[in-house]
């Protein structure tokens, strides 16, 4: 018989509210992070009693084997770790843009100078500023707010950074647009979305 409450949330072996104030970034994401460690105090991970997770060995998830990375092994936002791309580029192939997400932040955006023309965004969300933050931030987190799911919630709670694409209506991106995670380090806790 597997427990119907998972004993993560039962430690303060990791301690989710103290990783995430020390992670690096603008104050509205801080804020959104802080919004979500709120809603982790009442959430509970997911069991094999579940149907989702019934084939999955969640049970021995334990989140206490994982640490928050530092804001030297992170950088700060607009720091670019892999400048170009490097050889991940040239393995990319023909795109129209190329992102490199290093341990969930964005180290590296290229985006083709016709799509930019034509008004194509790419850029890390914590790197947008102006109207392109303004409009970035009006869908922000729009699904993630609205679910119980604990990964979703843990996830935006650790959260260092992400993309922004944004395609106007009308334009045809031609090349794939290609996003490589990259994670280093040994029992981090990288939790990326796109």
């Amino acid at each position: 018989m597997t427990p119907s409450i998972s004993p993560v949330l039962e430690t303060n072996m990791f301690d989710l509210e103290t990783a995430s104030a020390n992670l690096p970034g603008p104050g509205w994401m801080a804020q959104r992070r802080l919004e979500f460690v709120e809603k982790m105090k009442s959430a509970k991970f997911p069991t094999t009693e579940e149907e989702l997770w019934r084939y999955t060995d969640i049970n021995s998830f334990d989140l206490n084997k994982y640490r928050a990375l530092s804001v030297n092994e992170l950088g700060q936002p607009g720091e670019q770790k892999s400048p170009g791309g490097g050889v991940v580029a040239a393995e990319a192939g023909e795109h129209s843009a190329l992102i490199i997400v290093r341990d969930g932040r964005v180290v590296h955006h290229s985006l083709s100078e016709d799509l930019e023309a034509l008004g194509v965004v790419v850029t890390g969300i914590e790197e947008a500023q102006g109207e392109i933050q303004e409009k970035m931030l009006q869908f922000l987190g729009s699904v993630a707010s609205e679910t119980a799911d604990t990964f979703v919630l843990l996830n935006e709670a650790m959260s260092i950074g992400g993309t922004y694409i944004y395609i106007p209506k009308s334009v045809v991106v031609p090349n794939p647009i290609v996003i490589v995670h990259w994670c280093e380090g040994d029992n981090v806790a990288v939790l990326i979305g796109p």
